[in-house]
């Protein structure tokens, strides 16, 4: 090997010459996406949080708080199911949309 590896991620020595790795580039890759997808299910798990609360102390939900929470499970189930074993070097991931229309929980103020 002649002279300093290159400053370049992803670069090994083929024995002649400097090539990218691209295994070590793509786990990589798919590393930052796992942990795209966690950080998206772990913001989906709060927002629903206080209605499997609810459900969970034998509550009701109205209609609208049911409907919400429905989306958002629809979101998980669609962030789950994300392969993300397929990311390529440009990041293309189709991630789904959050929920609209669902609100946020707030404390009101006394």
């Amino acid at each position: 090997m002649d002279g300093a590896a290159p400053k370049r991620h992803y670069k090994k020595w083929d024995g002649e010459k400097w090539v990218t790795d691209t295994d070590a580039q793509h786990q990589s890759l798919v590393l930052e996406v796992l942990s795209k997808q966690a950080s998206l299910l772990d913001e989906a798990t709060k927002r629903i949080a206080v209605w499997q609360t609810k459900l969970l102390m034998g509550r009701k939900l109205s209609d609208d708080d049911s409907a919400a929470l429905n989306a958002w499970m629809d979101y998980i189930d669609a962030v789950e199911t994300i392969d993300v074993s397929t990311v390529d070097a440009d990041m293309h991931i189709a991630w789904p949309a959050e929920p609209a229309g669902t609100f946020n929980v707030t404390i009101p103020l006394q």
